[in-house]
């Protein structure tokens, strides 16, 4: 489980990003109305945001959630990853913080639901690793570690392979 002190400097950080300009301008909420796998979802949009470049309410977007990497869906694991997200969001209204747009046209971002970063949950919980080549973020890589330590999800099977490798093969 993700520590009350780390729970608690997430909601400060989120918070404090959500006031910049551009963050808040590139946030909007929506329906999460599928789940691909463990690190891309659908999300229909339920708000609109300021700026001209935001999605349209009703638009549908798929997001690819920054800063992580879930098993491949044909990988070991995979299916638990994908499984864990689903029932975490499926068919809940979500905060998407957009960063980027990725060279698949996918919205590329931070998932807040009800309070809590999915991003970071999904590393902490095990089913996800830190994309350390999108990510310099040092509480995912404590959530990690952690969750490595504990043997939660992935951890747990033997010798687990990272995403970035089992697609190079």
């Amino acid at each position: 489980m993700i520590d009350v002190r780390h729970r608690l400097r997430y909601v400060i950080v989120v918070s404090m990003a959500l006031l910049t300009t551009e963050a808040m301008a590139m946030s909007y909420q929506g329906e999460v109305t599928h789940v691909s796998d463990g690190d891309t979802v659908r999300v229909s949009v339920t708000s609109t945001c300021p700026l001209a470049s935001c999605p349209n309410r009703g638009e549908s977007l798929t997001v690819r959630l920054a800063e992580i990497d879930a098993p491949e869906s044909n990988q070991p694991y995979g299916n638990r990853a994908a499984t864990a997200i689903n029932e975490r969001l499926a068919g809940s209204t979500v905060e998407v913080v957009q960063s980027d747009v990725d060279h698949y046209g996918r919205v590329v971002g931070q998932i807040i639901q009800d309070g809590v970063w999915v991003n970071g949950w999904m590393v902490g919980q095990g089913h996800a690793w830190v994309y350390r080549r999108y990510s310099d973020s040092p509480e995912l890589i404590e959530w990690e570690n952690a969750a490595r330590e504990a043997g939660r999800g992935l951890w747990a099977t033997a010798a687990p392979i990272a995403p970035w490798e089992w697609r190079r093969r």
